[in-house]
């Protein structure tokens, strides 16, 4: 014969031999088990980080609306600035000393685009004072004018802000108009000096 020639092995230890198809079945079926128990429990733990992310932000939401209240129904004036002196923050009190319909439109802007570039300095000075040093200011008495071109006087509380590593981000300032005591007291030292 020429064509190939096939020679057949055949084990002879019959006895030795085990059958894998029924461990191989059990370990399929065991995977298949873990891996749809993994699956379930990660449903589980994503369906309650989703019902507890809800809720935080439903939280998050609620004290933001309470915060915005408080913020533009104080009678005094209340901002936030970044480091390059921009608007973060602003009430509807200083919006209306701005001469703007809304808090919003200041967000982004700085003193210049609101106020005589004489009294943005002075802002812009302070400002600077309480981020370079990291101290806060208090009750700063200091003149302005509003909108309409009137003199305005306010006393100011100006905090450097910073961020959860402790670098100054920015400044918070609350400031009072105490234009009203002003004219009490020129018209009380008025009257002293005529008696």
């Amino acid at each position: 014969q020429t064509g190939p020639v096939f020679l057949t092995y055949r084990a002879s230890a019959a006895v030795d031999a085990v059958d894998i198809s029924q461990f191989a079945s059990s370990a399929i079926v065991l995977f298949t088990l873990v891996l749809l128990g993994t699956a379930l429990l990660a449903a589980l733990v994503d369906r309650r980080l989703s019902a507890h992310t809800l809720l935080l932000q439903s939280t998050l939401s609620e004290e933001r609306r309470v915060l915005r209240a408080l913020i533009d129904n104080i009678p005094d004036i209340m901002f936030v600035k970044d480091t390059s002196g921009r608007f973060v923050l602003a009430n509807s009190h200083l919006a209306r000393i701005a001469g703007v319909p809304s808090p919003d439109e200041m967000v982004g802007k700085t003193d210049f685009d609101f106020f005589p570039d004489v009294v943005a300095r002075v802002f812009i000075a302070d400002d600077k004072t309480v981020m370079d040093s990291g101290e806060p200011l208090f009750n700063r008495e200091e003149r302005t004018l509003d909108s309409c071109g009137k003199v305005v006087h306010i006393l100011t509380t100006k905090v450097p802000l910073r961020n959860e590593v402790g670098e100054i981000v920015g400044v918070a300032g609350v400031a009072r108009d105490i234009s009203e005591r002003k004219l009490v007291e020129e018209a009380l030292r008025d009257a002293e000096q005529k008696y």
